[in-house]
């Protein structure tokens, strides 16, 4: 009897010894016979070590997970996709730990394989660690991530793209850390991201892509991101939901949001480790919310915004640091309301050695400081062309820069002047709050003065000027203000 005992307990840690690990070398389940009887092919097998793909592309076989009940932990990779039958992962209820990737839907040979007719992750509830990455992708009729909820930890990157039904990414409220870059991109029907609210750490890039996408505001709680931010979404309407991000570590794109009007939501970032892209955003009127930014790297490019008129937003920006390349560069371009480079008065003309300035048909201000004081000091490669007259070369901006630097501000605050109406056709109207006007001198862009009048009444009669781009120069007590004044018939 003692003998009989003793073999049992000896067969008994045999088997549970089998069971604590198998099949170092993955499987590969093409049919749902291999699933319905993959306890009896790996009798105690509830511990893969290699990897597991579950696939069944392109006959659509394999309609149920079931056989798979008794595995709780697969050491590499799981691989779902190809599925046409599968409607749920039930059967893998009992998997607590996938130590690669979970990809739900995958891609083969370079072509996207996802299961065409899966509606809930209902089956994936033990889960709680995915080591590697977690990509849900080509999941066409899934509406929800139901099923996720005892996930807590991503070691890799979360890829949600591209699932047409999806509206909600609830199921993911555990997930605070994620170790790679968190993807969210093509997913047509995705409103908001909600399920992501209680994320504090992204060890990679933040990108948020989609047409339909309105807000953002779940990720409210995110304090930090490893590498860059990239926002693009065509319905997006505002940035909130990012404000207690300070440093971006990589690059900032904003792009291709028709809908956004501003920046607000950004306002607590300082510095950005990389290069800054604004594009495309045909409703963006302001760059309000990019206030706090100080510091970016090798370039800030600004193009195909039709509604910008004016950069203020930038105007703590002080410096653009060197590049891989040792480029630091400013490219304004195809802004067609663009009228004044003002909001980029602050930036170090010695921090950048590149400037692009061209096709703004509306820009007709480019004598700030920084900009002459580059040209003047020809600090590096300079390009100015197809912008308003006053704008539209490096020698007119250069004169424009001399006509404006004998402009004196020391005694008299300029709000109190009023010089209207501009553009002007015949006549022009000059008021001073509280001073005697000394006399008023009009010049070309060139520095040529071709009049000076001491208005009786405030009013000059311009009716001789050719249509285009004039300095006018309002000389009050010794003190000199001028503004440009367009001139149209």
């Amino acid at each position: 009897m003692q003998k009989l005992s003793i073999i049992i307990i000896l067969v008994l840690l045999v088997i549970l010894g089998y069971s604590q690990s198998c099949l170092p070398e993955g499987v590969e389940l093409t049919t749902q016979a291999q699933i319905d009887s993959f306890q009896i092919n790996y009798p105690g097998c509830t511990e893969i070590e290699g990897d597991v793909v579950i696939s069944n592309y392109p006959t659509g076989s394999i309609y149920s997970l079931n056989g798979l009940n008794v595995l709780t932990y697969i050491g590499g990779d799981l691989n779902i996709g190809g599925t046409f039958s599968l409607t749920s992962l039930d059967g893998l209820e009992n998997v607590e730990f996938i130590g690669g990737d979970l990809r739900i839907g995958f891609l083969s040979s370079g072509y996207g394989i996802g299961n065409q007719n899966l509606t809930s992750l209902s089956g994936l509830g033990g889960l709680t660690t995915v080591g590697g990455d977690l990509w849900i992708r080509w999941n066409h009729v899934l509406i929800n991530l139901t099923g996720l909820n005892n996930l807590s930890s991503i070691g890799g990157n979360l890829l949600i793209s591209p699932n047409n039904s999806l509206i909600s990414l609830t199921g993911l409220e555990n997930v605070t850390t994620i170790g790679g870059d968190l993807i969210v991109s093509q997913n047509d029907s995705l409103t908001s991201l909600t399920g992501l609210k209680n994320v504090t750490s992204i060890g990679g890039d933040l990108g948020i892509f989609g047409h339909s996408l309105t807000s953002i505001s779940s990720l409210s709680n995110l304090i930090s991101i490893g590498g860059g931010l990239r926002i693009g979404s065509s319905s997006l309407t505002s940035m909130l939901g990012l404000g207690n991000l300070t440093i971006v570590h990589g690059v900032l794109r904003i792009s291709y949001n028709y809908n956004l009007m501003n920046l607000t939501g950004l306002d607590n970032i300082t510095t950005i480790e990389g290069e800054v892209e604004i594009y495309h955003n045909n409703s963006l009127t302001s760059l309000t919310g990019l206030e706090g930014l100080h510091s970016i790297k090798e370039a800030l490019r600004i193009h195909n915004n039709n509604a910008l008129a004016n950069l203020n937003g930038l105007n703590n920006l002080t410096t653009i640091e060197e590049g891989y390349w040792g480029i630091s560069q400013i490219a304004i371009s195809n802004c067609q309301s663009l009228v004044s480079l003002e909001g980029l008065d602050n930036i170090e003309p010695g921090t950048f050695n590149n400037m692009r300035i061209s096709d703004n048909y509306s820009l007709s201000t480019c004598e700030v400081k920084f900009v002459c004081d580059y040209l003047s000091n020809n600090m590096g490669f300079a390009e100015l062309h197809d912008n308003a007259e006053g704008c539209n070369s490096i020698e007119e901006v250069k004169d424009s820069c001399e006509a404006h630097a004998g402009y004196i501000d020391i005694s008299i605050d300029e709000d109190i002047i009023s010089i209207y109406p501009n553009p002007a056709n015949q006549e022009l109207n000059i008021s001073v709050e509280g001073f005697v006007i000394d006399k008023v001198s009009i010049y070309t862009l060139t520095g040529q003065r071709i009049m000076q009048v001491r208005p009786a009444n405030g009013t000059i009669d311009i009716s001789h000027l050719q249509p285009g781009m004039y300095i006018v120069e309002v000389t009050i007590e010794n003190t000199r203000i001028r503004q440009k004044l367009l001139v149209q018939r």
